[in-house]
């Protein structure tokens, strides 16, 4: 179960591997990033366990497998949005010149699809993670401009703001 990529990024685990990113130091190749994990890998089924230095969190920050620097989490979660800010306008526009319902349902789809493929994508390299979760970014930005058509169309006037606020709830 430790070695599962997929353990990690559905858990409450952290997916980064502190202890491993502390030893790196100004090292960012990938090579170097898997010796210095396997190094810090237990061989027994118990892990590394890191305080959080916060005093409200019971909880100890857990060590994960990826051994990615500040730099690279901020790009893999920044990625999201990189892909999401460019399909807003278009999306709205395809929504209102075909089907809403096709344009919203294909960008859920296609995004739920990458998020399954995400730790996997993960596993393999923190670029392929990226590329994976700009285009979770692209299909996940269609939706909401595909509710505010459906909203739009299929809402009569006199409730759409009742049913905006509890779509968008």
């Amino acid at each position: 179960m430790k070695h599962n990529p997929f353990y990690y990024i559905f858990s409450i685990k952290s997916p980064v591997n502190h202890t491993a990113v502390a030893s790196l130091g100004d090292h960012h190749d990938e090579e170097h990033h898997a010796e210095v994990i396997d190094e810090h890998i237990v061989s027994d089924n118990s892990s590394s366990v890191i305080d959080c230095g916060e005093e409200e969190s019971k909880e100890p920050l857990l060590d994960g497998p990826f051994a990615w620097d500040e730099n690279v989490q901020g790009l893999v979660l920044a990625a999201y949005f990189y892909g999401y800010i460019v399909t807003q306008v278009p999306g709205g526009w395809v929504a209102e010149k075909f089907s809403a319902k096709h344009v919203f349902g294909f960008g859920t789809l296609a995004h739920a699809i990458l998020a399954l493929l995400s730790p996997l994508a993960a596993k393999g390299s923190y670029i392929w993670l990226v590329v994976v979760r700009v285009l979770m970014g692209l299909a996940g930005g269609v939706t909401l401009p595909g509710m505010h058509v459906l909203i739009a169309s299929w809402a009569p006037p006199q409730e759409r703001s009742k049913i905006a606020s509890t779509v968008y709830a």
